[in-house]
């Protein structure tokens, strides 16, 4: 963990479309993992607040997405 957080930090120091990016790095590969562990769910309530954190990251995604195309 400590790691990959040392790589995007670095990535993203160089200016603020590469923190745009990096940002766009993070939002990524958390959707792919909440997708994934969604289908691994059956609590009902789990799966709503796994499904509110899909849908916060695609909206973090989308804003990242305008501001790098701005």
């Amino acid at each position: 963990m400590q790691a990959t957080y040392d790589q995007l930090l670095a990535k993203g120091s160089g200016s603020q479309d590469a923190a745009l990016e990096a940002g766009r790095t993070v939002e990524t590969a958390d959707i792919s993992l909440l997708r994934q562990s969604l289908d691994g769910l059956s609590a009902p309530d789990v799966q709503r607040v796994y499904g509110h954190l899909l849908t916060a990251s695609q909206h973090h995604l989308t804003a990242f997405d305008r501001w790098l195309n701005r």
